[in-house]
């Protein structure tokens, strides 16, 4: 039968313990000149040792003896000039006239942004256009763009069939800089024969970050040369109200840099799991485009599911920590180390592939002839149902294990995530954890000789943390499950 369950075997809601070692950022005790020169400062941003004390504490000469003040303050002086240089100390140059992208016959794609001999003193923060009609007078000049921070940008409510010229200038900082000289002439389209309203793209696919548009005419007409896309997330707050609601209120953007484009699928990135997408269409020909076609179906990227609870740790072998004894050879090592498998938990379909789950003492619960002093309490045979799949590009699952000492020491100490080390000594300071991807083994080290421990795993995922698994206990050097 099993084994009579203990009070404390199972493991508490999972959160991340109080008392868990943890490597904070060094604030203070560390002038800007001795961190930029490594002083004073523990690598990989460790805690920061007073500079005396790091001295004292080694037998060898310092390589880096004390700083004057007067030598502090040079190179204080020498880190300023170089973050000044970095930042633009004057208005951007004259820009080079912007260049003809693609045109409709009411709009105009244009692309800027190159300045000849431009050096980081005067480099561009944002881009402002202006436009006037081609042969126009400077009283004729129009704001058609500020604050652009791209190298292209569609000038939009222009007529048919007419010439305009475009100038660009850029700002930093510092103010604004010259005007380019005006583009040549650039001409919109003339009218001709009206396409069709376009049908609303179709939306797919099962990632969490991305969505692929299909989009284009069902019946083929020729002379159709391109498409643009754009598309919009819906945000949460507005409800499900607004999925169908007017285009001119969202907040759309342009995909493929708002270029035309000459196929007819696309996949939208950049997306977040659980946004609403909703995408919109339009066709252009050498002689105008179509409106905008409606609004495609709201599409929801896939949602990350919080991993189940995994199985209990099960012992794959504990011995004796190497390099533990004095180096004569015969006093025994101090502390023992355990190896366990970690992995997801036991689901239906494959109870019944091997056959129904019945039983109760598998897992850790083995242990040397089923003995109590390998295991308190068995972990749990129970089936579940399947999780439901993560979408493809998820991060994988990881799994953690937790332990404590049992009895009062333990109880007091509370549970501590085993970390990547592989002694006592550095499982202390360690700051990285062993967490395993997918599942397998994770070494816990440094543990008391003949001391029984208690583990138990969770599963990570980008979505959140599992339930804990039953606790398992074993005894730190005794006999392998």
């Amino acid at each position: 039968g099993r084994a009579p369950q203990r009070a404390a075997s199972v493991a508490p809601t999972h959160a991340s313990p109080t008392d868990t070692p943890s490597i904070t950022a060094c604030e203070g005790g560390v002038s800007p000149v001795d961190g930029a020169l490594g002083h004073g400062r523990a690598p990989h941003g460790g805690e920061a040792a007073p500079v005396a004390q790091s001295q004292a504490s080694s037998s060898r000469p310092s390589r880096h003896p004390p700083l004057t003040a007067m030598q502090k303050e040079v190179i204080a002086e020498l880190i300023a000039a170089q973050q000044a240089i970095r930042r633009p100390s004057a208005a951007p140059l004259k820009q080079s006239p912007p260049i003809l992208e693609a045109a409709g016959s009411r709009w105009l794609r244009v692309r800027y942004g190159a300045a000849a001999n431009a050096t980081i003193a005067q480099r561009v923060s944002a881009f402002e256009l202006r436009l006037r009609r081609a042969g126009g007078g400077d009283a004729d000049w129009r704001a058609c763009g500020e604050g652009l921070t791209a190298a292209s940008h569609t000038i939009e409510e222009l007529e048919p069939d007419s010439a305009y010229e475009v100038a660009v200038r850029g700002r930093n900082d510092n103010g604004a800089g010259e005007w380019s000289a005006p583009s040549a002439a650039m001409a919109t389209a003339p009218v001709g024969v009206v396409l069709p309203l376009p049908p609303p793209p179709t939306l797919s696919g099962r990632k969490a970050r991305s969505v692929k548009a299909a989009f284009g005419y069902t019946v083929a007409l020729k002379d159709i040369t391109t498409y643009q896309l754009e598309y919009a997330v819906v945000p949460p707050a507005r409800g499900l109200a607004s999925l169908w609601g007017g285009g001119d209120d969202r907040a759309w953007r342009p995909c493929y840099g708002g270029r035309p484009m000459i196929g007819t699928t696309f996949v939208i990135d950049g997306l977040a799991p659980g946004d609403v997408v909703v995408a919109r269409v339009r066709a252009a020909t050498a002689t105008g485009e179509s409106e905008w076609s409606r609004e495609s179906a709201p599409h929801t990227t896939a949602v990350v599911p919080l991993p189940p609870a995994p199985a209990a740790p099960t012992l794959r072998e504990t011995a004796a920590d190497a390099g533990g004894g004095d180096g004569s050879g015969e006093a025994a090592p101090a502390t023992c180390y355990v190896k366990l498998a970690v992995g997801p938990g036991r689901t239906k379909a494959k109870a019944a592939a091997a056959g129904g789950g019945g039983g109760g003492t598998g897992g850790a619960a083995g242990g040397a002839g089923g003995s109590p002093s390998s295991s308190r309490s068995s972990p749990s045979s129970a089936a579940t149902d399947a999780p439901p799949a993560p979408p493809v590009d998820a991060a994988p699952i990881t799994y953690s294990v937790w332990y404590r000492a049992a009895g009062a020491l333990g109880a007091m100490s509370g549970w501590t995530e085993a970390t990547a080390s592989s002694s006592a000594a550095a499982a202390a300071t360690a700051a990285t954890t062993a967490r395993v991807v997918g599942g397998g083994d994770v070494r816990v080290s440094g543990l008391a000789r003949g001391c029984e421990y208690g583990f138990y795993c969770v599963a990570h995922s980008e979505s959140g943390d599992s339930e804990a698994s039953e606790v398992a206990w074993f005894v730190a050097g005794g006999a392998s499950a």
